[in-house]
């Protein structure tokens, strides 16, 4: 693997809110690419879409994770795998995306995501 193959992606932009250490400053939400011969692995997927509390504390500036793919030119159809470093909102949100793709993610992550308040975890029970 070269670094070349490692392409980031940037799929929004928030503003952290009063309550967050980084209150009223902007923010990056980034996605990476591996091209690989085989496929894509997608490491994140970023914000999803249509949660009120993520709407309103985060203003989120986000598009699709596939625009943000094809803007890289890639295609979205070659994501083979999805690896989640963890479960916060701003990193599994459009997990859903990718219907039938493997995502894999620590058990132990896993496990704490359905506790509440952890993430949004509509975002995470897809078929």
């Amino acid at each position: 693997m070269k670094a070349a193959d490692v392409i980031p992606l940037h799929v929004s932009d928030v503003t952290y809110p009063d309550e967050h250490p980084l209150a009223g400053q902007t923010g990056s939400v980034m996605a990476f690419a591996i091209r690989r011969p085989d496929g894509i692995v997608l490491v994140d997927s970023g914000i999803g879409f249509g949660n009120e509390w993520i709407e309103e504390s985060y203003q989120p500036r986000s598009r699709p994770i596939r625009e943000a793919l094809k803007a890289a030119a890639l295609d979205a159809d070659f994501v083979r795998t999805m690896i989640n470093t963890h479960l916060h909102f701003d990193h599994s949100g459009q997990n859903a995306a990718f219907p039938g793709v493997p995502i894999f993610v620590q058990q132990s992550e896993w496990d704490v995501a359905w506790d509440e308040g952890y993430t949004i975890t509509e975002w995470l029970d897809f078929e």
